[in-house]
């Protein structure tokens, strides 16, 4: 199953994957699948915002326990990016850029004048 559709996107990922250190990657993928940052994250005092996207099935498998979990701490901010995928950034960047700037608008304080 591929991460994105966008040809140019799948260049990228495929040359990031091919010159990727294995053994970084098995070390990081052996702590992260390991680590359970719910707890963390939910009593996290933070803006915190997690993007859903429609094309990324494995992942949005995985997530209902994660958003139940977030969804009573008012800093937690769920978007939804249809048309995104994995790599959201890469394939969906317009959605990406939008949701990322409302986020930020939201959350930051303003300049001072």
């Amino acid at each position: 199953m591929r991460t994105t559709r966008e040809p140019a996107a799948c260049r990228l990922i495929e040359s990031i994957l091919r010159d990727a250190r294995h053994d970084v990657t098995a070390m990081l993928a052996g702590v992260l699948t390991d680590y359970d940052y719910l707890e963390a994250a939910s009593a996290a005092r933070i803006p915190i915002l997690m993007l859903r996207c429609g094309r990324d099935p494995l992942v949005n498998a995985g997530l209902t326990r994660t958003i139940a979990v977030m969804r009573p701490n008012p800093n937690f901010t769920l978007v939804d990016i249809p048309p995104g995928g994995h790599c959201a950034n890469l394939d969906a960047n317009d959605a990406f850029r939008a949701a990322l700037l409302v986020f930020l608008a939201r959350v930051s304080p303003a300049p001072e004048r």
